[in-house]
């Protein structure tokens, strides 16, 4: 409360002039709260206690049997990759359905195909046609690799590249014999044109039996680089060439120009 200087009147703290004579009342200081006097305790705000909500405890009999299955899933996942790592090298290691008989080598057959071939690849419109006993013959005279031996002590040899011809697409294969024990690898491929040059898509491969897609496949042909290596100037060649076509019987290749020989 505020007392009147004057009269003595009692006013009310929000007042600034006296309510009995008009006198003006002192002011309260600044940084008091006026409606308390001086030294007076300040109410405290009471305190609320939000009660916690007590933690579940999980028994330790349910923390086990999580525990085990978890590990349970684990030894599982680590037994099927191991069981489809088994099962991939077993398909490997196994030879095709059917394997195209080895031929027999013939230097004059394959000196033929090769001159031929050049002549063909120099001609405008020129055009190539190999069977696939004649293709073989010229791949078993022309492509010999070096046996490998790993850090292992495993013994690598090359036997043989062959094509197998059928409908649109041709299979490059390559035998090895690791160990005595024949491995075969196939690159399926697809001849195709565009833009008036001939390219080639790779459809897929094998590893045995093991089939491979063809994203896969992209990235394996350095299984076959060392026969395309050995060809040379052959495949060089038909780098040149406009299009291609493959039938059971035959391989027929074209260089652009007018006509065909």
């Amino acid at each position: 409360m505020k007392t009147c200087a004057a009269c003595h009147t009692e006013n009310d703290d929000t007042r600034v002039f006296c309510l009995n004579c008009g006198q003006r009342l002192p002011q309260a200081t600044p940084g008091t709260n006026p409606g308390f006097a001086e030294n007076t305790p300040r109410p405290v705000a009471p305190r609320i206690s939000v009660a916690q909500p007590k933690k579940k405890s999980i028994p330790r009999r349910t923390r086990n049997a999580d525990r085990n299955l978890f590990s349970l899933f684990l030894n599982l996942s680590f037994l099927a990759a191991l069981a489809g790592l088994v099962f991939g090298i077993y398909l490997m290691s196994q030879a095709p359905s059917a394997i195209t008989p080895a031929v027999e080598k013939d230097v004059a057959v394959s000196t033929a195909l090769a001159a031929f071939f050049k002549k063909a690849s120099m001609t405008p419109g020129g055009a190539w046609m190999g069977s696939e006993e004649s293709i073989n013959r010229f791949l078993l005279e022309n492509v010999k690799l070096v046996p490998l031996a790993t850090a292992f002590g495993i013994h690598t040899e090359f036997k043989r590249c062959f094509v197998e011809l059928g409908e649109g697409r041709l299979d490059f294969v390559m035998e090895q014999s690791l160990e005595d024990h024949p491995l075969y690898f196939a690159l399926h491929l697809e001849p195709y044109s565009e833009g008036g040059k001939l390219k080639v898509r790779v459809l897929g491969a094998s590893l045995g039996r093991l089939p491979v897609p063809a994203l896969v496949a992209a990235h394996l042909l350095v299984i076959w680089q060392p026969c395309f290596d050995s060809l040379g100037a052959i495949v060089d060649t038909l780098d040149s060439a406009s299009s291609a076509s493959v039938t059971p019987k035959n391989l027929v290749v074209r260089w652009p120009g007018k006509g065909e020989s």
